[in-house]
């Protein structure tokens, strides 16, 4: 009889050694701590959400000696694990995995370093469990995508809580009993839908606080003591089961220990937006740039994309009425960068410039099979811009240009820069770098105010 598959994770977990982990690995933990501090800093602290989830658990303040990033106040790992992981998911340039289409960042590394300092463990502990959270969550990400879920349902948030529920238990080198069952309490918070990407609420965000919190409250239960059961998610009667894929259950664990760690092929978004709106909104600012277009002009924009990017909730709405409706949608993507012929300067937020809505109403998605066929290896996309006088601009870009490691600092240094003196961003750069030798995970977080 197989082993349960948290028995597999777990026992796969609690092997990695610190001296066995690649310099890639530790490199790209690095990377994506930093990409998650640039999307907490980029973030506004008046804004709707980050409002709301500080005001919903700062009545905690004091209770606790985590701290709540750019907040002055400490509180319990757990919900300083929900209020950081969420201030980390409301730009939309969170990093990326595309064959599992997820955002572990935010997840992972939030819980992680709550972990470490309300334990106080080090920063290669840390590192250690990023990898970890980012491993599991992929993987289990990846699976459902391969499964074809309804658009309705989103793999980040069907992930999250076990992902927490790993990095927090590496972390803290809990044992492969109490590791399993941090894992089996955080199955029953593996849950999230779609619908906020059409109404343009935003759950998302608190999808990943959520997930954060009930991971690390997973594993709370089982250091406390608790008992899970090992088939919590590929049992007859577990997660799976309940959607009815349990029998491709194994997969998860396919080439487990053998390929390079998942963390290493994670990406960096250029755009601030869904990973859909990337390569259109890409490919329409370089047509712009390189071309005469007198907007007026324009009869039609026909933008060919996987059938996979339509059906996405909100990448094909008609019109939009805030910034998350925005962020989510292709045909506003490339009419902002027609209009403003980069990708740098779209304004995301309402109200928005009356030539981008109009350009938006001569936009039309079209299903391209070829594109179809290599989603989510590549997200293909080509633009046919057709003139009143009929003649036509077409490109295509294979897929989306994600930011390489050198840029995706320079961005992060380029958003600290606008929040702080140099002598603190320059101790936050320096502390990343030299992450794992850190003892004290407090003195890296006293720096995120």
């Amino acid at each position: 009889m197989d082993k349960p598959i948290l028995g597999v994770l777990a026992e796969y977990c609690n092997q990695i050694r610190w001296e066995d982990l690649s310099s890639i690995s530790i490199k790209m933990a690095k990377q994506c701590l930093m990409d998650l501090l640039e999307c907490v800093y980029d973030v506004e602290l008046d804004e709707e959400r980050v409002r709301a989830g500080y005001q919903s658990i700062s009545r905690y303040s004091g209770c606790g000696n985590v701290r709540a990033w750019r907040h002055n106040i400490y509180i319990d790992g757990p919900n300083a694990a929900f209020l950081n992981a969420l201030i980390g998911s409301v730009s939309y340039r969170n990093d990326i995995d595309r064959k599992s289409g997820t955002h572990q960042g935010a997840i992972a590394a939030s819980s992680a370093i709550a972990a470490a300092e309300d334990f106080n463990t080090t920063g290669k502990n840390v590192l250690m469990g990023i990898i970890c959270g980012y491993e599991i969550g992929i993987r289990l990400g990846e699976f459902w995508m391969n499964q074809k879920m309804n658009p309705a349902f989103r793999n980040t948030a069907h992930s999250a809580s076990l992902s927490a529920a790993f990095a927090v238990a590496k972390t803290l080198n809990l044992d492969i009993k109490r590791t399993i069952s941090a894992a089996s309490f955080s199955c029953n918070s593996l849950c999230g839908h779609n619908q906020w990407a059409l109404e343009g609420t935003g759950e998302d965000a608190f999808q990943a606080g959520w997930g954060a919190r009930n991971g690390y409250q997973a594993t709370m239960l089982a250091i406390s003591g608790a008992e899970g059961c090992q088939g919590s998610l590929d049992g007859a009667s577990g997660m799976m089961a309940c959607y009815g894929c349990e029998k491709e259950a194994r997969d998860i664990i396919a080439e487990l220990g053998d390929a390079s760690p998942r963390i290493e092929r994670v990406q960096f978004k250029d755009v601030a937006s869904c990973l859909m709106v990337q390569a259109p909104t890409q490919l329409a600012a370089r047509i712009s740039k390189n071309s005469s277009i007198y907007l007026y002009d324009i009869d039609q924009i026909i933008i060919y994309v996987a059938e996979q990017a339509i059906r996405q909730p909100g990448c094909d709405k008609r019109e939009v009425k805030n910034m998350v409706q925005a962020k989510m949608n292709i045909r506003f993507g490339v009419a902002s960068a027609i209009v403003k012929k980069s990708v740098e300067d779209i304004n995301w937020n309402f109200p928005y410039e009356r030539e981008v809505l109009g350009l938006m109403k001569k936009c039309m998605l079209i299903s391209k099979e070829e594109y179809t066929m290599l989603f989510p290896n590549y997200t293909s996309v080509s633009i046919r811009i057709i003139f009143r006088d009929g003649t036509e601009i077409f490109d295509a870009q294979e897929d989306m240009i994600p930011l390489s490691l050198e840029q995706d600092r320079e961005r992060f240094l380029s958003t600290l820069n606008k929040r702080m003196n140099d002598e603190q961003m320059n101790r936050i750069i320096k502390m990343i770098d030299d992450f794992e030798n850190i003892n004290n995970i407090s003195n890296f977080t006293k720096t995120l105010i």
